[in-house]
């Protein structure tokens, strides 16, 4: 995702009206994965495959990382009984 990507995300999830338990689970999910180290080899391959799929159109809209960020989050809140969000 893109720094402007990222920001929109951000902006998005502050708006969100989220119980405490709510937002303890979501960041239990952004946690669940450590952040994983990369050479300067190949942050520059993955950066080039990036630039490759833009190039030819394999890449969602910020819009559609939204709605299905949406609809993740509401079937993840239904199916733990959570408040609707």
């Amino acid at each position: 995702m893109t720094t402007s990507a990222m920001n929109n995300l951000w902006t998005y999830l502050q708006g969100l009206s989220l119980s405490s338990e709510n937002r303890q689970w979501l960041v239990e999910r952004l946690t669940e994965y450590p952040p994983q180290s990369y050479t300067v080899d190949e942050l520059v391959e993955r950066a080039e495959r990036g630039h490759r799929q833009i190039a030819e159109g394999q890449c969602y809209s910020t819009e559609e990382v939204f709605r299905e960020f949406e609809e993740d989050l509401q079937l993840a809140a239904k199916d733990l009984h959570l408040e609707a969000v």
